[in-house]
């Protein structure tokens, strides 16, 4: 798929957003912002934080923006979505814990990276050598304990650098981050079917589809992404240079400051990137209509066959079933009809 053909598809299935999309837009980036201003305040806590508010969180801003839940009970909607995302199926869907363990491999891959390009270039930065030359001779003669003293001796010769560096590897581990978390977003659309029973049977029965769809989806998304990512960029370094001149010493208000900055101008791009993620989960799920219909099928026979299935729940299963068929149907139809057209 060209993406100009994706680009006509979502124009004409996805209306423009409106005020109500922007708050909601504005409610994630403060749930947030606010988190890492605690994280700031008690360091660390991000990792509790990230998996057990921000994913429940998201899950519920994707409703509320896709779905758009504008009726009188929005409220109350948006409590029981969030109560929603910690359900087995959607949490281990978006894999936050997961999401999290790289992450922090990204973070000191990164570094190490950044350590080989340093020893490569130092010799353009004479002072920044000989300070390097200093710290490894008086490692190797006196040991870690003189290497400390000679470091916070002459810290203000490696700071600039050194904050530099570690604010880069925060840079790439948050870009990372936010990429999975997208990419794990695009299945929870068929995480939230009726008849899915587990987060593994997710995996499993989407699979083999996903295999051939996954180039297409990483183009349109990664493009999609760019402008988003240049902004987040371009305003993480201002906050972080806004944090430097005023507390130099401060490498974490540095990074604090630089995610509250950067991720402000999202506010302007979460409800296209959630619609987004939908289309190219509806062009999937058309693109195997019949595969996902014979599954879904099967799961929901297997779901109606349990004793502990209530009557209310057999009923929208039903429903779901008629409704998913019906859907199916039309859209096979509409296929053929462009085919012959063509």
């Amino acid at each position: 798929m060209k993406y100009s053909e994706f680009a006509q598809y979502y124009k004409k299935n996805i209306s423009r957003p409106n005020g109500r999309h922007f708050a909601l837009s504005f409610a994630l980036y403060s749930v947030i912002a606010i988190s890492f201003i605690i994280d700031y305040f008690v360091p660390g806590i991000i990792i509790l934080l990230f998996p057990f508010i921000i994913v429940p969180f998201l899950f519920t801003i994707h409703l509320a923006n896709v779905r758009a839940m504008m009726d009188s009970n929005f409220k109350r909607g948006l409590y029981r979505n969030f109560l929603a995302g910690y359900q087995e199926k959607i949490f281990h869907t978006y894999q936050p814990i997961g999401t999290l363990l790289r992450g922090i491999l990204v973070f000191f891959v990164s570094l190490f990276v950044e350590s080989i390009i340093l020893s490569l270039i130092s010799p353009l930065f004479p002072a920044v050598q000989s300070f390097m030359t200093d710290l490894e001779s008086i490692i190797q003669t006196s040991g870690f304990a003189s290497a400390s003293a000679y470091l916070n001796t002459n810290w203000n010769v490696i700071r600039p650098l050194a904050m530099v560096l570690y604010l880069i590897a925060f840079l790439v581990t948050t870009i990372y981050i936010i990429i999975r978390t997208l990419i794990r977003g695009f299945f929870i659309n068929y995480a939230l079917g009726l008849t899915v029973l587990s987060s593994s049977q997710v995996k499993m029965e989407i699979a083999s589809p996903y295999a051939t769809f996954k180039k297409i989806h990483y183009a349109i998304l990664f493009r999609e992404l760019l402008l988003p990512f240049l902004t987040f960029i371009i305003f993480f370094a201002g906050g972080a240079l806004l944090s430097y001149f005023r507390f130099p010493d401060d490498l974490k208000l540095a990074f604090t400051l630089g995610m509250i900055f950067g991720l402000l101008p999202s506010v302007f791009f979460i409800y296209r990137l959630y619609t987004v993620s939908d289309v190219l989960y509806d062009i999937f799920f058309r693109n195997n209509a019949n595969y996902f219909l014979n599954v879904i099928t099967r799961d929901a026979n297997s779901l109606l066959s349990r004793p502990d299935i209530d009557g209310e729940m057999k009923k929208r299963i039903e429903i779901y079933l008629i409704t998913l068929k019906t859907q199916v149907g039309l859209s096979l139809k509409k296929e053929d009809s462009n085919t012959s057209k063509e």
